[in-house]
């Protein structure tokens, strides 16, 4: 007679196709050796990625290496693992980003949904070109008057200690500030 087992509401991961997740184990392994830093112990480069990736540059892997299985190409030539094993674990630290790191979103959103965002305080991802624009209004003598689409808003941009850009609309309080996150590509 066989124990009772109460799995009721659990997920099912005997269901887990193993294949594809050892395919994937492999990728993972590929890429903590390709991404490690000399010198550094192994336990840092296996787990890098926690560190956060702007979801960008996962979506962009995902989707070139499902266009070369597309284009009939099974097998990555730098790595020699299958594409379809590359995209599989770039969803899946794509889906942990989504739990882990929320502020790696760089995902394009309406300007009235980024103005929203900016006014509950809620961080955004700049892109390079948004901070460069930004920047450039900070350090003109008359920031209200420039060509700024920011100001034209009634937000105004100060950096911290850090660099890290805080937005506030003018008038606020400099404590009711916006944090405003650019993550490098």
């Amino acid at each position: 007679m066989a124990g009772d087992h109460k799995d009721a509401g659990k997920p099912r991961v005997e269901l887990l196709p193993v294949y594809a997740l050892m395919t994937v184990g492999e990728v993972m392994g590929y890429g903590s050796e390709k991404y490690k830093k000399p010198g550094r112990p192994r336990q840092e480069s296996d787990g890098n990625w926690r560190m956060g990736i702007i979801y960008s540059k996962l979506i962009g892997s995902t989707l070139r290496h499902i266009l070369k299985f597309m284009m009939r190409e099974d097998i990555d030539p730098e790595s020699g693992k299958p594409h379809l094993g590359h995209a599989a674990a770039d969803l899946l630290m794509l889906m942990e980003m989504t739990q882990l790191h929320p502020e790696m979103d760089d995902r394009w959103m309406p300007q009235a949904e980024l103005e929203e965002r900016l006014a509950k305080g809620l961080p955004v991802v700049m892109l390079e070109e948004e901070e460069k624009e930004i920047k450039r209004c900070m350090d003109s003598a008359e920031p209200e008057k420039d060509d700024c689409h920011w100001c034209n808003l009634g937000f105004r941009a100060e950096a911290d200690r850090t660099g890290a850009l805080m937005f506030h609309k003018v008038g606020e309080d400099v404590e009711d500030i916006r944090i405003c996150q650019r993550v490098t590509a």
